[in-house]
């Protein structure tokens, strides 16, 4: 899974893989359109980056959403 990160430069790829792991997704899941349990998953990612003091567009940029949805589901969690 670590392998993957690399295409997204700095991402703290050990937030990423703990919170996959912690919620029995992978990276590819995260990083899909899907919805259901992939969502809470991909929430928690964007709530760790933020809180790690990522900012709105850059989480957006890696995980291949509009910045607001990124700040939605801050807002939301």
């Amino acid at each position: 899974m670590t392998a993957q990160l690399s295409l997204f430069g700095n991402l703290p790829a050990d937030i990423v893989v703990a919170e996959c792991r912690a919620h029995g997704v992978t990276l590819a899941d995260v990083l899909s359109k899907r919805r259901g349990r992939i969502t809470a998953a991909r929430w928690a990612v964007i709530r760790r980056l933020r809180a790690d003091g990522m900012s709105y567009p850059k989480i957006g940029a890696v995980l291949g959403l509009d910045h607001s949805s990124v700040r939605y589901a801050c807002l939301a969690g």
